[in-house]
């Protein structure tokens, strides 16, 4: 009897212990997005990683680049993973262009690291996609009010992207 009181006590123990104990687990890679202040840059920055992350489930955080910070010297310095920038080097490939809005530079991780393979091909679909009209439409309706990332995903949703 004490024997079984011991077991289910011990039991017990071990289960409220888990339950007080936080929870620490990796959910998978994560890419780091460098983008500067702006209507334009937050709808581009919502853009993709919302649609990166429905099509191959990979997250992305948003590191907010000072107006003196270069967004190029990031990605080659590999602070950055993905970049919204105002100027394209030459050496570099475009992923998202548009007249007026800031292009999207990919640094090393997203080009080689295997976790990262699904990445840029969605991104580059998503560019085929994208219309100016379309980015234009997003913008004015986030200066009128409306979130961000609400007026996103209701129009990637409407389009039956994700």
């Amino acid at each position: 009897m004490a024997f079984r009181a011991l077991i289910i006590g011990s039991f017990l123990l071990v289960i409220c212990h888990g339950w007080a104990c936080p929870a620490a687990a990796c959910f998978g890679p994560k890419l780091y997005v460098g983008v500067s202040t702006g209507v334009e840059s937050a709808v581009l920055y919502d853009l993709v990683t919302l649609y990166v992350k429905e099509k191959t489930g990979v997250e992305s955080i948003r590191v907010l680049l000072a107006t003196t910070q270069d967004p190029v010297r990031e990605i080659h310095e590999e602070r950055l993973d993905l970049v919204f920038a105002n100027q394209r080097p030459l050496d570099e490939p475009l992923f998202i262009a548009f007249p007026s809005y800031p292009i999207l530079l990919a640094g090393q991780r997203p080009k080689s690291d295997l976790q990262f393979t699904t990445v840029l091909p969605a991104i580059r679909k998503l560019g085929r996609l994208l219309h100016k009209d379309d980015l234009d439409f997003l913008v004015s309706q986030v200066r009128a009010g409306e979130g961000s990332m609400k007026a996103v995903r209701h129009f990637l949703m409407d389009r039956r992207w994700i």
